[in-house]
């Protein structure tokens, strides 16, 4: 009987800030792990947590399953996956690529473990090495859903959530994306607010009370709820703000940017789209309602 995958080693190659917090969280979960990485300095670290040091890729392979990779990009990943003795290596093996790339590179890497007989994960990890090591973050996976459901206890101990979106390689890399959208849209508006408040001479203690905290990320949470309600059933009628005054006020906001010496770019984006929203006839609709235009729906 072969031996269970919970005591099996499991190896970490790239040694960047997150594959190195990948591999800390392996040890820290009881797990024996194997590391390589192209500058070896950078095993140091971890050999002094207990982890072991291989030579090469290959060797890190033939002594792991499954494989977690973290490389630079998809270069990268191709490079050490061609380095010798790696097709003999991986044979029967479970890739989990958890390396940053695009969702056709992802499904492209699924056809090379599958022509050398080895099961494969992508994977894309929401949140940064610290939760990782702190177990807080969330990684969202896509592939065999087999796979997923009998490597959890390796999954569940790489730093956070393990989360399944599809049996299609290539959908976690593009939730992931996706949601890193999200997070840059939130962090540029927030910033961007946070210059125009300096710009206005308004003290930054006053804008943090007024823009953060839980109580802010509680009311956030309940808005963004309501609007993907609104978008689940098509429906944009308001007794609140209506898209018209939404452009009414945001057309004094861009030019308050602009009076301020405040990079308005960002802003004159926003009131475009609010402006195509109410040229569609939507200026009775609420501000959720220019999902339409955004995802070029025609439907009111």
């Amino acid at each position: 009987m072969s031996e269970p995958y919970e005591s099996r080693q499991v190896c970490v190659i790239g040694l960047g800030n997150m594959g190195s917090a990948l591999a800390e969280a392996l040890l820290a979960n009881g797990h024996r792990v194997t590391v390589w990485n192209r500058t070896s300095t950078k095993c140091e670290a971890l050999a002094g947590l207990g982890a072991e040091v291989a030579k090469t890729p290959a060797e890190a392979v033939r002594v792991s399953d499954p494989v977690v990779m973290c490389v630079l990009d998809d270069e990268a990943s191709r490079e050490v996956l061609s380095s010798d003795g790696m097709d003999a290596a991986v044979e029967g093996k479970t890739l989990i690529q958890l390396t940053t790339i695009e969702p056709a590179e992802s499904r492209a890497l699924e056809v090379w473990a599958r022509d050398r007989r080895a099961h494969y994960l992508d994977g894309a990890i929401l949140g940064y090495p610290s939760d990782v090591r702190e177990g807080t973050g969330k990684i969202v996976y896509s592939g065999s859903k087999d796979v997923f459901d009998g490597r959890q206890h390796v999954l569940g101990s790489l730093g956070g959530k393990p989360i399944f979106v599809s049996e299609q390689a290539g959908l976690a890399p593009m939730t992931g994306n996706i949601v890193f959208a999200r997070y840059y849209g939130i962090t540029f508006a927030f910033l961007h607010a946070a210059a125009m408040a300096k710009a206005a001479e308004i003290p930054l203690q006053v804008f943090r009370e007024l823009t953060g905290g839980d109580e802010e990320w509680m009311w956030w949470g309940r808005t963004t709820d309501r609007f993907l309600d609104k978008i689940e059933r098509g429906h944009y009628a308001t007794t609140e703000a209506t898209l018209d005054l939404d452009l009414h006020g945001y057309n004094v906001f861009v030019r308050m940017c602009r009076d301020l010496g405040v990079e308005p770019a960002l802003h004159e984006m926003i009131e475009d789209v609010l402006s195509r929203a109410v040229a569609e006839g939507r200026g009775d609709q609420e501000i959720a309602a220019i999902f339409e235009v955004l995802s070029g729906s025609s439907n009111q």
